[in-house]
């Protein structure tokens, strides 16, 4: 809903883990990588954002744009994504050659600088760290909402809750861009390990979270100079992977997946708070 409590409708994907095959016909497996083409038929109002750049668009005489994108690298089809709606986007910004921008809901661009500042130093830093090019031709971060996961990798097209991207600089907390600086941060370590570098079955999933979780730890703290990180890592993960952990049906780091179905059960605190510790020990020997 806008300011005036109108309602507007946005079109958006979340494909992970396998819902790429109710969008269109495919292999819907991460060991079954592709190269997509996009191309969209919208109404010439709307902005549409998928994986890849815009390439062209025709303007029809009855209202609608076919937009057609740049094809993608070869990658799984959980990482497919298109974003449809009344939407609005910041300037691009140039990270040496990757354009990165902010798509957002009409009247909210005063909240996009430091997602944006932390996107670009990301990118830097992980072409840098990984010693690999991005492996995209630019970098759309949309901020939605109203949308199910918190954040999702898509190459090219990361999408956010607003509030996981979002920050008022007049009121947002220390604490609230933390939060943002490590969503953020966590989405574009994907571009690499996750999106280049993918499982071949779900029950790995659990190795693409963990890399993601520590780069994302790694690249915050010159940020924010003057936080104990090790503390913080440990806080933010330590208390809820023990009280998990120690419970009778506490599951392994790796759980072995049969059936598609269960593949939304593996992502939980055994993954995300016990898995990113048990690599930080590994890191320290």
């Amino acid at each position: 809903r806008d300011a005036d409590g109108n309602e507007h409708v946005i079109a958006t994907t979340q494909m992970q883990s396998t819902d790429c095959r109710r969008a269109f016909p495919c292999w819907d497996e991460p060991d079954f990588k592709a190269v997509f083409a996009v191309t969209l038929v919208v109404d010439q109002d709307l902005i549409a954002v998928s994986n890849g750049r815009e390439a062209e668009r025709i303007v029809r005489d009855d209202g609608t744009a076919v937009i057609t994108f740049d094809e993608t690298m070869i990658m799984s089809s959980y990482l497919v994504a298109f974003v449809v709606g009344p939407l609005e986007a910041t300037d691009w910004v140039d990270v040496d050659g990757i354009p990165v921008r902010i798509v957002h809901v009409p009247g909210k661009a005063g909240l996009t600088e430091f997602g944006l500042d932390v996107a670009a130093f990301g990118l830097r830093w992980f072409q840098d760290y990984y010693g690999i090019p991005y492996p995209s031709d630019k970098v759309d971060l949309v901020a939605l909402p109203d949308f199910a996961a918190g954040a999702m990798e898509n190459l090219g097209c990361i999408t956010f809750r607003e509030s996981l991207l979002l920050a008022d600089p007049q009121t947002a907390t220390q604490s609230e861009r933390q939060v943002i600086a490590d969503v953020v941060a966590h989405e574009l370590a994907h571009m690499w390990f996750g999106d280049l570098v993918t499982m071949r079955w779900f029950d790995d999933v659990w190795m693409k979270e963990v890399f993601a979780a520590l780069m994302a730890s790694k690249i915050v703290r010159p940020s924010f100079p003057d936080v104990n990180h090790e503390l913080r890592f440990l806080l933010a993960n330590y208390p809820s992977a023990y009280a998990v952990d120690r419970t009778p049906g506490a599951n392994p780091i790796r759980q072995p997946l049969g059936n598609l179905k269960d593949a939304g059960s593996l992502y939980g605190s055994i993954i995300y708070r016990k898995a990113p510790i048990v690599l930080r020990h590994l890191e320290a020997l």
